[in-house]
């Protein structure tokens, strides 16, 4: 819900951008220019200041939430990769079986079955191999990056409290 203490947004500027045209020709790079905007964000004088700092406590909830996430990602990696995996079997056992077909009439159901097969794979080959590594490969990013700002607030922490 939006109040009267609220930050506000409100666009100050905005243009049209990437509009140059191609060397010696009379047509831009692409038909879809881009836009480009600025913000400003007025904060009423009775807002609260928010703290600019990730606590340590607030840091420990993010890293088991991404951690969990990092583990339903890799699980769902390994389950697209076994699809993949099984798809490819099939596709052998299709192009195998492709020799007994008694009738000519089945080919043409056959085919699609083998393209649908064949897209299935393909798919899940990209999802659980390629997005699923980047997906892993980033959540894990996070997490250490996390864990080395804990381990600074943590020794900055001891450092304080040892001078006390």
């Amino acid at each position: 819900m939006i109040g009267k203490d609220s930050p506000v947004l409100s666009c100050s500027d905005t243009r049209v951008a990437f509009t140059d045209l191609v060397l010696g020709h009379k047509f831009s790079f692409s038909d879809h220019f881009g836009i480009e905007a600025t913000f400003d964000i007025r904060i009423p004088d009775n807002h609260p200041e928010p703290t600019p700092h990730l606590t340590s406590t607030s840091i420990e909830a993010i890293i088991r939430t991404l951690t969990s996430c990092h583990h339903f990602s890799g699980n769902r990696s390994r389950r697209e990769l076994i699809t993949f995996g099984l798809c490819i079997l099939l596709l052998l056992g299709l192009i195998m079986g492709s020799a007994w077909l008694p009738r000519s009439w089945n080919n043409s159901i056959f085919v699609l079955f083998t393209v649908f097969i064949a897209w299935l794979a393909t798919t899940m080959f990209y999802e659980g191999f390629l997005y699923g590594r980047w997906e892993l490969n980033a959540l894990m990013n996070v997490i250490e990056e996390l864990e080395i700002h804990q381990n600074h607030l943590d020794r900055n922490r001891g450092d304080r409290d040892s001078r006390i």
